[in-house]
């Protein structure tokens, strides 16, 4: 049995996430020993394939700040013998355990991960164009918000997309009204028929045009047969009824 005074020591996310992104067990196995090897008995790694030093390297600071952690709380090596080079023993406060340095190194770790996590902001414009917005559309009717003081939030976007799904209206059409008319905002029960050329872009297969009013809207519409069903379908468990007139 390999001598070592140390008991154990914390198995930090981070070489889980290392070792997960290694493919062969092999190279797996020699990046594990090189951990414990160093934590245990404080012994470099020598002679690792080019990929497993590297992964290694990637841990090495956390690995060598948990094996002085414990040197310093401990005032000895891993092998128990007391510490004399001021190099390998600074100062430190006496109170403190090897498992308080230990959960010190996981902390920050911990902080670092947090700040990963807080570099994916939300982006309002990204996002409304991820749902098939126009760039230029969207850049205009960023403008219009901003000068309406309306905020830019997951929110606010949520909303938005609900109501161009309970549209008749695609989401660049309903744009292109909201930048004209300066609406900082969208609702599917407004009539957009006076603004945008209803024939030119409803049915360019001429299907039969079905006209219809809504429960939430008296406003007349026409819509083709297809259109029409997909209405119903998407909104059918919103409340929604729809009416066929003659």
């Amino acid at each position: 049995m390999k001598p070592t005074k140390r008991k154990a020591f914390n198995f930090l996310r981070s070489y889980f996430d290392v070792l997960n992104k290694i493919d062969k067990d092999e190279d797996k196995l020699y990046f594990l020993l090189s951990i414990i090897n160093k934590q245990f008995l404080d012994e470099d790694p020598k002679d690792l394939d080019f990929l497993v030093d590297l992964c290694y390297l990637s841990q090495k600071h956390a690995i060598e700040s948990s094996v002085k952690g414990w040197k310093r709380a401990n005032n000895t090596d891993l092998t128990g013998n007391p510490l004399t080079d001021p190099t390998t023993n600074p100062p430190t406060n006496p109170t403190t355990t090897p498992k308080e340095e230990e959960e010190e190194e996981e902390e920050k770790e911990k902080g670092e991960g947090e700040g990963k996590r807080k570099k994916n902001v939300f982006n309002f414009r990204k996002s409304l164009i991820g749902l098939g917005a126009n760039e230029k559309l969207a850049a205009e009717w960023l403008n219009v918000r901003k000068n309406k003081k309306a905020t830019n939030s997951e929110t606010a976007l949520n909303n938005f997309k609900n109501q161009v799904k309970k549209s008749k209206y695609n989401i660049n059409e309903i744009l292109e009204v909201c930048v004209v008319k300066s609406w900082g905002s969208f609702k599917s029960s407004w009539d957009l028929d006076g603004s945008i050329d209803v024939e030119a872009i409803e049915n360019p297969s001429n299907e039969e045009l079905i006209t219809f009013n809504s429960n939430v809207n008296p406003t007349v519409f026409k819509l083709p047969r297809s259109q029409f069903l997909k209405l119903q379908e998407d909104n059918k468990s919103g409340g929604y009824k729809y009416k066929i007139l003659a």
